[in-house]
């Protein structure tokens, strides 16, 4: 079964992003965020509130889904000649089956038909598979970039990018 994306454009569907994100970070972020840390990021990027405000602001977010399931999630917006994956989640029983590459061709193939120059994306330096996916996938580490968490926080972050020759 081919995974398809459905624009998130109604409140429903920003419950059920955010409902994706609750589950999915607390699987992805576990290790790098400890409890209350996570609980606050959340809040602050994956709130429904948090991706309303994000959507205002220009984000495009997507459910993933298989046939009628919500499988996962991604975003991304433009911003000076690039474009910027903000979110790429899947739940892990959907993980290894090219859905990941699959986003990742949608946003470089946009990066290519919008004529920009580089795609980029945040990886938590501490998700060292993670890092891995996206090495393999061509993109690489151009910057250490310190994200802020609510409560005082920061979470230290590669910014990877692949340049947009499609």
């Amino acid at each position: 079964m081919k995974a398809t994306y459905k624009q998130v454009t109604k409140a429903s569907y920003i419950r059920a992003v955010s409902a994706l994100a609750q589950e999915i970070w607390a699987e992805c972020y576990r290790r790098v965020l400890p409890g209350k840390q996570l609980k606050l990021a959340l809040e602050q990027y994956q709130s429904p509130d948090a991706i309303s405000d994000a959507m205002d602001e220009g984000v495009n977010y997507f459910l993933v889904q298989m046939g009628s399931r919500d499988v996962g999630y991604f975003a991304f917006h433009v911003t000076a000649g690039t474009v910027v994956i903000d979110h790429i989640y899947l739940k892990k029983e959907f993980r290894t089956r090219g859905l990941g590459r699959e986003i990742l061709t949608y946003c470089e193939k946009l990066a290519g038909g919008e004529n920009l120059s580089i795609v980029n994306l945040y990886v938590p330096q501490k998700c060292q598979e993670t890092v891995t996916y996206f090495k393999h996938r061509g993109y690489r580490p151009a910057e250490d970039v310190l994200l802020p968490v609510q409560g005082g926080e920061s979470l230290l972050c590669w910014r990877m990018e692949k340049a947009a020759r499609f």
